[in-house]
């Protein structure tokens, strides 16, 4: 079964970096990020250096990917019975923060979120998935570094944001404003004495970029592709991919023991896979 371990192989292999900043045609509508995405997809499906039509493009995608996104709705990718990816395009060498917006922090998707789209929910059979961070830097159409990192190796289990968010949903509630049911933090009416404005309260989630947090594991004056897994995880990959991986020269593995991100006080084993160039 086809994994982010098996994508990351091929997108080292594959050995291009160039992203293709054309406007994507009938298969996606144009936004911000989606020529990385279209670079993952492709890359991920061994395509990158074939010139196709949409067509056979998107043929291959669903050979892998059982949803390729929506916009404005998480995911942005999920593999066929495998894990869902997020991705974040960056103009920055040293991007600080990612920019998740009204979406929380995540190490797993479930199947019942509330923010997902009717076509996310039933493209397959599936309840919860692993979420995966793609974050590229990418600096005039060239990809400068690309970070696959498992979300349960920098993001703590999904409660503590849930709870945040109903915590100060119910403080705007138990006050006196004239609130409507919403998805977003609140919405309270008439807020003005003829009723004219309203107020939209919108969560937007900022969270710290890998790349500072493993800096130490890193060469930071090098690019690199680089893929962070905790080891149980890493033990679930095919023999196949596994034994794919050792073969890749370009590719070092090392293992590293980082803080619980529910836990500061333990420490969670993982390893970091490296393309450095």
């Amino acid at each position: 079964m086809f994994n982010t371990l098996d994508g990351y192989v091929r997108l080292v292999k594959t050995n291009i970096v160039q992203v293709n900043t054309h406007e994507e045609s009938s298969i996606r509508i144009n936004r911000v990020g989606d020529s990385l995405e279209r670079y993952v997809k492709d890359g991920f499906c061994n395509i990158l250096d074939k010139d196709l039509d949409d067509n056979k493009r998107q043929e291959s995608y669903n050979e892998i990917f059982s949803y390729t996104g929506t916009q404005n709705q998480p995911p942005d990718l999920m593999i066929k019975a495998g894990d869902a990816i997020e991705v974040k395009k960056f103009k920055s060498l040293n991007p600080r923060e990612i920019q998740l917006n009204s979406s929380p922090p995540r190490v797993k998707l479930s199947s019942e979120d509330p923010m997902l789209s009717e076509r996310a929910r039933n493209c397959e059979n599936w309840i919860q998935k692993d979420v995966v961070y793609c974050l590229g830097s990418v600096i005039n159409g060239i990809i400068k570094e690309l970070w696959f990192v498992y979300g349960n190796c920098f993001v703590s289990s999904s409660n503590i944001y849930k709870e945040l968010k109903n915590s100060v949903k119910e403080t705007l509630e138990s006050g006196s404003y004239n609130m409507s049911p919403t998805n977003e933090l609140g919405r309270i009416n008439n807020v003005d004495p003829l009723g004219y404005s309203s107020f939209r309260i919108r969560n937007m989630w900022l969270l710290k970029h890998p790349k500072r947090m493993f800096a130490d594991y890193t060469n930071q004056t090098s690019s690199g592709f680089y893929l962070i897994v905790r080891n149980e995880k890493y033990d679930t990959f095919d023999q196949k991919t596994i034994e794919e991986l050792k073969l890749t020269k370009e590719i070092t593995t090392q293992d590293i023991t980082v803080e619980d991100p529910d836990n500061p006080s333990e420490t969670i084993e993982c390893k970091i896979l490296k393309y450095e160039f």
